[in-house]
């Protein structure tokens, strides 16, 4: 199994404007780097076949962009698990289940900081932060996760 992991792009900061922290939306530089970093995955042949968002309005409006570049209608399945200070510990479980269905999925994971970085270091044992609009990817054998590639902003960028 192939898990692409991506942080939703910058978000609006203005929260006098949004009730609750799950509405608020990417501000207008996050659409942007979006839009470039998901033409930069398409480019660099990131592929998935199954897709994990959280509820929140940036993660859906992140994952949204991505497909649009990607040209796909895949029926996302949200998951309260992705959710901001989601339990790391869950999502992992809910992978290792979901290998047991289909183990050779591509499935591309769209949520939040500090829970994505906290992932990647309990699947892998990288230490480090994902930037907004950031890719990594791991694989899974049913057994070892794999840490494959990091991918930031300006290495996702075709401009």
């Amino acid at each position: 199994m192939e898990i692409i992991i991506v942080r939703h792009a910058k978000s609006a900061h203005d929260y006098t404007r949004w009730p609750t922290d799950s509405v608020r939306p990417l501000s207008d530089i996050g659409i942007r780097r979006q839009n470039k970093c998901s033409k930069g995955m398409y480019s660099k042949n990131i592929s998935f076949n199954a897709i994990w968002v959280s509820p929140f309005t940036r993660a859906l409006q992140t994952l949204e962009i991505i497909q649009n570049n990607y040209h796909t209608d895949i029926t996302p399945i949200i998951k309260n698990s992705l959710e901001v200070w989601g339990e790391p510990s869950d999502v992992r479980q809910e992978i290792q289940d979901w290998y047991l269905i289909s183990p050779t999925d591509k499935l591309l994971i769209v949520g939040h900081n500090p829970n994505l970085s906290d992932l990647v270091y309990l699947l892998t044992k990288q230490n480090l932060y994902l930037k907004t609009s950031e890719v990594v990817q791991i694989s899974y054998n049913g057994e070892y996760f794999l840490f494959k590639n990091h991918l930031t902003r300006s290495q996702l960028y075709l401009d």
